[in-house]
């Protein structure tokens, strides 16, 4: 370009434009004392109306992440991998903490290219629900790279996570999920997969959401099938579904009041349509401390789970009030599948 030397001007010359420097629009105080950034990632482009379609470019970053650094997730109590709130003058978005050192204090980075489509809910555009107006009156340019935000806990008392392997699909998959949105708080979808392309669904919202919005989820996720294999806790609202076929675990939905553990969280983005699924059942989500005449009688509760006659034997998905005192190692596994 233009290396003849000629530039589109009166004279043919280039022209250079000086402007004086200008702070950011918007200024950090007390009531918001965090800068957001929204800069890039390595294998995204924009919007990513085309990377965002190739499950392998989510292997540097998997899912939505508010990168905070760890003496802000100390100050304010939280604590990595965390859903948080993440609020400014124009509206809020709830997301997953990363506690990193490559953000300094007082600063918190969400990548740009985390739209709705990837990172929404009932009232989330994706981060741009936190950036500025403000453009540049010469270039048009918006200040997107920089907005005054707080960030605290989530306060949101139901929690969903749930994958699923799919066979060249996994967009229509993903883009079946956005009507979902608009039920619950937060709702983040990704496609995952190394060996073979899935689809990641994180949902989390100020209650249990009804019997008919899990009933879709499940439906396109293929775990409203008979063989299916299910845990229902309604006094708790904790429900668990697992897709198993050939003894390779195809789809999981985990809900209920408590967040899943990191350990489920990582087999969620590490997963594999080839693991074994019993190495998974027994990383999924740690059972909370409980006496041991209230495990004996969930244990009880537990052997009406539905069984497929293909699937393992019920020993794994219940205790009996013996084992619950003599081997509650030996019988993690089933304690997992329930909350």
């Amino acid at each position: 370009m233009y290396a003849d030397g000629v530039f589109p001007t009166a004279t043919g010359r280039a022209q250079f434009f000086v402007e004086r420097y200008q702070a950011c629009a918007e200024k950090t105080d007390t009531r918001y004392p965090l800068a957001l950034t929204t800069g890039r990632l390595r294998d995204h482009w924009h919007g990513m109306s085309r990377t965002g379609n190739v499950a392998r470019l989510f292997g540097h970053a998997p899912e939505p992440r508010l990168a905070v650094n760890p003496n802000d997730l100390s100050r304010r109590g939280l604590k990595d991998g965390e859903l948080v709130k993440i609020e400014s003058r124009r509206g809020a978005i709830y997301c997953l903490t990363e506690a990193s050192d490559a953000v300094r204090s007082g600063q918190v980075s969400l990548p740009m290219h985390w739209g709705k489509r990837f990172l929404g809910g009932q009232h989330s555009a994706g981060v741009n629900t936190l950036t500025m107006p403000a453009f540049d009156p010469h270039s048009r340019q918006p200040e997107f790279k920089h907005a005054a935000v707080k960030v605290t806990a989530a306060e949101l008392s139901w929690h969903l996570t749930a994958f699923v392997a799919r066979d060249g699909d996994e967009t229509a998959l993903l883009d079946a999920l956005q009507p979902l949105q608009g039920d619950v708080a937060f709702f983040s979808s990704v496609l995952i997969g190394r060996d073979r392309p899935g689809v990641l669904v994180r949902a989390a919202h100020h209650g249990a959401p009804s019997a008919a919005w899990l009933e879709s989820l499940d439906r396109l996720l293929g775990l409203d099938r008979d063989m299916a294999l299910r845990y229902e806790d309604t006094r708790r609202a904790s429900s668990r579904r697992m897709l198993i076929d050939a003894d390779v675990l195809r789809a999981v939905r985990l809900c209920g009041s408590r967040a899943p553990s990191k350990a489920a969280n990582g087999c969620a983005n590490g997963w594999s349509p080839k693991s074994r699924w019993p190495r998974f059942v027994s990383c999924c989500c740690r059972p909370p401390p409980m006496r041991r005449a209230d495990l004996c009688c969930r244990a009880r509760s537990c052997a009406s789970a539905s069984m497929s006659p293909k699937t393992p034997s019920p020993r794994r998905w219940a205790i009996s009030p013996g084992e619950a005192e003599s081997a509650p190692r030996r019988t993690a596994g089933a304690a997992q599948l329930r909350d």
